[in-house]
């Protein structure tokens, strides 16, 4: 076993050297090394399908079939309507994917953090620019920088001077259960713990742009205390409740873990799928939100009409500008608040993508056309594309160039 979680995270530290694929994010999110081989009676795909058929629904089952995904569910929305929502594929090996089935969004999961930041932020109860050890309670600089504070804002783009180190994060992650580290915990672990040294890159604060999912569980400590109360109770009062987001949670012992599609992992040789366990993460706001593609739609679409929907205002104007627009320019044109740049169907929306061990999703809207789609699968495509084995990827970007072609 200790073999099998050596090798493991050798091959997460090489994935997270291979860049990015999509978008601007590197490798996200570790996972638990701790699954079965795969099944005799594992579902397969067939090669030589020919070319894929016309109508949408075979499209999207041919793309699937190609490229080794398990199971799929999009919806696309235009002048403020979600106007299609599909769901294609297994859940699990006796489950189809419905428009219920909760999926692990990944990365997508920092779009609840900046909302959070943002609300405090609008309230006077936390400064974005103010040194963070107001809110640790403990000292927060880069030891190569020991003059310049680390700031909400910086951690929130990426420019903090920290960076992920997958072994602590592994260590952080256990699997068939939440994580019974506190966010406070992790926070002080990864800043002054034995590591780390490792835990820092060779730029100092506001310098440059070096994606960190560490960074958001520190940054969960932050909302913890400004806002005085746990983070999934605040996420859950403050917006999964108020914006009606069906299934939304970030941890196992508050989701409905029958509706949970398990991520799948993909063998390009055998082709075939291996369901993963569920896992929890010391550092879950960066990765551990699950939803439905029901209520993820209807948050993406609340950014679309610009940070109310159907009455319930959840960010300014003024909150939804900084999602929107370049954070630090100099530094990184494509780096928002939390948000980003990502282009889609020829055209550069604003974004957020996640890839983990067994899922890929990809959120997507432009609030001058009030438009945007969101697309959630319980497979690894994107850290396959990233390994070598672009099929997966291919096949997303196909089936969202399509969708997108369809929305009137």
């Amino acid at each position: 076993m200790a073999a099998m979680r050596a090798c493991f995270w050798l091959s997460l530290l090489l994935v997270s050297f291979l860049g990015c694929a999509q978008g601007c994010t590197p490798m996200e999110e570790p996972g638990d090394a701790g699954s079965d081989a795969p099944r005799s009676d594992a579902p397969r795909i067939g090669r030589d399908a020919g070319p894929p058929p016309e109508d949408l629904e075979g499209f999207i089952d041919w793309q699937m079939s190609e490229g080794g995904i398990y199971g799929l569910s999009a919806a696309t929305f235009r002048e403020g309507e979600i106007d299609r929502v599909m769901a294609r594929g297994h859940a699990d090996q006796d489950t189809l994917v419905d428009e219920h089935t909760l999926f692990l969004v990944a990365s997508v999961s920092k779009t609840v953090v900046a909302a959070l930041l943002l609300q405090l932020a609008e309230s006077g109860e936390l400064d974005l620019d103010a040194d963070i050890a107001t809110y640790l309670g403990h000292p927060a600089r880069h030891p190569d920088f020991p003059d310049t504070p680390i700031t909400t804002r910086m951690l929130a783009t990426h420019t903090s001077g920290l960076i992920d180190d997958w072994l602590e994060l592994g260590d952080v992650t256990v699997s068939g259960m939440d994580s019974t580290m506190t966010l406070a915990e992790f926070a002080q672990h990864y800043i002054e713990g034995d590591r780390a040294e490792y835990h820092w890159g060779d730029a100092g604060p506001g310098a440059s742009r070096q994606y960190c999912n560490a960074g958001f569980g520190i940054l969960g400590a932050i909302i913890e205390a400004a806002g005085g109360m746990p983070l999934p109770e605040q996420a859950e009062t403050r917006i999964f409740s108020p914006l009606d987001l069906d299934g939304a949670s970030f941890h196992l012992a508050d989701a409905d873990v029958s509706r949970i599609a398990p991520e799948q992992t993909f063998n390009r040789t055998s082709r075939a799928f291996t369901a993963q366990p569920n896992r929890g993460y010391g550092f879950y706001p960066a990765t551990a939100l699950r939803i439905s593609v029901t209520g993820l739609a209807r948050w993406v679409l609340g950014h679309a009409l610009g940070g109310e929907l159907e009455g319930a205002r959840f960010l300014s104007e003024e909150s939804m500008a900084l999602l929107e627009t370049a954070a630090f320019p100099t530094v990184s044109a494509g780096q928002h608040f939390v948000w980003y740049g990502e282009r889609a169907g020829g055209i550069v929306w604003n974004g957020h993508s996640g890839s983990s061990i067994g899922a890929t999703t990809l959120v997507i809207y432009r609030p001058a056309e009030r438009a945007g789609l969101v697309l959630l699968t319980n497979s690894d495509a994107s850290i396959r594309n990233r390994l070598g084995d672009s099929t997966g990827n291919d096949a997303i970007d196909a089936i969202v160039d399509r969708l997108l072609a369809e929305v009137p």
